[in-house]
């Protein structure tokens, strides 16, 4: 998304969307105080305007139009565009979330989840993921990306100058957690701008500009790497697992689901009344940064899995996290692979130049996976005694197998095939 995310969805004064709009920033806002009461189920329930008669009263269609619906979608898009279908997507996937796994117990709400979202949340949440082509879930693009502002707007998007626009329970290490992630993203764009001129340099046959921009990847993912480790800092690895991670769940899990997550007043499939899910929560896997550098320079999302059936078998979870992701970013994961595979043969062919300023930036990339694998060994493997084809990611699915492997395949992607 370019741009600063909306801080609070557009007015719609005496219109139709008024109350709805202006309450579902509210309650959004106040989210960490309600978590506390214990009340939070509660009092959604009661405040949250109710739902229009169907779906299709969301709906931006012009034949709805004419039938005089509500058309929530239609208003935000003609009254801030994208960033206001982000805004409105990220209030309710907090509060849907909320509504899901809130607890004054947390062993409560990680045994028993709301197996049913209300109509007043399911709905309009609906008709906006499906106007921005992404699951109903709460996803990494909206927990990260669509959710900080400047403390200075003359300053840049980096930490110490970003704050969270909304939370879960609060507190430090839940906005350090994500405020980390943020600033990695806006710093791993130069990263991926670097790996598109050199795309460019090699439709040119341009050596050292192919080398040049190399360089620069590579700087800037070393950046990433630096802005990583500071994760601990401000985020207790013991608070994370116990009070961080547990909102960002999804409901994927059979045993805590077991007919999915019931969306009231949305229609289901195969004449059922109401439409039932089974989607994963939020987690890196979503994020588009790092698969896209991988096309870039060539590297598969199966690369060194062979033979290992546990992390082959992460490799069709991930492909399905790029429906997660906004449009563009899947699209632009595929579309960089032809020219990754280019990119790799020709710093082979133009000498020790380019291909040692490829292998340095495969070197940061392994850097940055090293360091994340330490990190998630920290934040949720430590804290789990069973073995690792049995611990879950955020995102509901074993992660440490395929971290290894792919973290093992981006050194032997080298074309030197050393550090």
């Amino acid at each position: 998304m370019s741009g600063d995310p909306l801080e609070a969805l557009p007015r719609d004064n005496g219109g139709p969307n008024a109350d709805s709009l202006l309450v579902w920033d509210e309650l959004a806002r106040n989210l960490p105080g309600l978590w506390a009461t214990g009340q939070l189920r509660e009092h959604l329930l009661r405040e949250m305007p109710p739902p229009l008669t169907s779906l299709s009263d969301y709906d931006h269609n012009d034949s709805q139009k004419e039938k005089g619906g509500n058309h929530l979608v239609s208003f935000l898009q003609e009254n801030g565009g994208q960033p206001a279908l982000e805004r409105a997507n990220l209030v309710l996937s907090f509060l849907a979330h909320s509504f899901v796994w809130a607890s004054d117990d947390d062993k409560v709400a990680k045994a028993k989840p709301a197996k049913e979202l209300p109509a007043s949340i399911a709905v309009p949440w609906t008709a906006i993921t499906e106007a921005l082509d992404r699951p109903t879930v709460l996803t990494y693009y909206s927990y990260n990306a669509c959710n900080w502002k400047r403390i200075n707007p003359e300053k840049g998007v980096e930490l110490g100058n970003i704050t969270r626009l909304l939370n879960f329970r609060g507190g430090q290490d839940e906005e350090w957690f994500s405020m980390v992630h943020v600033a990695i993203e806006a710093q791993g764009g130069s990263a991926l701008q670097a790996m598109v001129d050199a795309h460019a340099a090699v439709i040119k046959l341009d050596a050292q500009g192919i080398a040049l921009a190399l360089e620069r990847a590579a700087e800037a993912l070393e950046s990433c790497t630096n802005i990583l480790r500071r994760m601990e800092e401000r985020c207790d690895s013991y608070i994370y697992h116990t009070r961080v991670r547990l909102p960002m769940g999804g409901w994927n899990d059979s045993n805590l689901f077991p007919q999915g997550l019931g969306y009231q007043g949305v229609p289901g499939g195969n004449q059922e009344q109401r439409r039932r899910e089974r989607f994963f929560g939020e987690t890196g896997a979503q994020s588009s940064l790092i698969p896209a550098i991988d096309s870039s320079l060539g590297l598969q999302c199966g690369a060194g899995v062979k033979g290992d059936a546990n992390a082959a078998g992460l490799v069709p979870y991930l492909m399905t996290m790029r429906q997660y992701m906004p449009p563009k970013h899947r699209e632009l994961i595929v579309d960089l692979e032809p020219g990754g595979r280019a990119l790799r043969e020709a710093c082979k062919e133009h000498g020790m130049e380019t291909s040692a300023a490829f292998d340095m930036v495969l070197n940061r990339l392994w850097e940055f996976r090293t360091l994340h694998m330490e990190l998630t060994h920290k934040f949720v493997r430590q804290w789990d005694k069973r073995d690792d084809a049995e611990v879950l990611g955020t995102g509901g699915t074993v992660f440490t197998p395929y971290l290894r492997a792919h973290r093992k395949a981006t050194k032997e992607h080298c074309i030197h095939q050393r550090r």
